[in-house]
């Protein structure tokens, strides 16, 4: 059965159209946690991270935790330093620890290995629960 929205039919899923997105830039290269408020109650089903530069020292990893600082299973990005771009892109897909009431934080620690400050674009894409 097609879903249709004021008489047009629709090409997402349902489950797409309850998927919420939120993009922030965070820096690598030196050891930090960023927070980000998830205004809705839902699991996080997955994460994208795409460099602005080549990344020159070694790997960096974006961890991400629950509001109660706890990881996330499989939520870890790991962005490769050897061939590293401008324009790379990572994900994950969290499996355990990703679910969120409305108002509570997400915590995104960066763990620094590359020493050297690199922007990065965080999206995470969250599923209304």
């Amino acid at each position: 059965m097609a879903i249709s929205i004021d008489g047009t039919q629709v090409a997402s899923s349902a489950a797409q159209l309850d998927q919420k997105i939120i993009t922030l830039p965070i820096t690598l290269g030196t050891s930090a946690t960023a927070y980000a408020v998830v205004p809705w109650g839902c699991k996080l089903v997955a994460a994208y991270s795409v460099i602005d530069a080549a990344l020159s020292i070694a790997d960096e990893t974006v961890a991400l935790k629950n509001h109660a600082g706890s990881a996330m299973t499989g939520g870890t990005i790991t962005i490769t330093q050897v061939g590293s771009a401008a324009g790379d892109i990572d994900s994950v897909t969290p499996s355990a620890n990703n679910s969120f009431a409305s108002g509570e934080m997400i915590q995104i620690a960066i763990g620094g290995e590359n020493g050297t400050a690199v922007t990065a674009s965080l999206s995470l894409v969250f599923q209304v629960t």
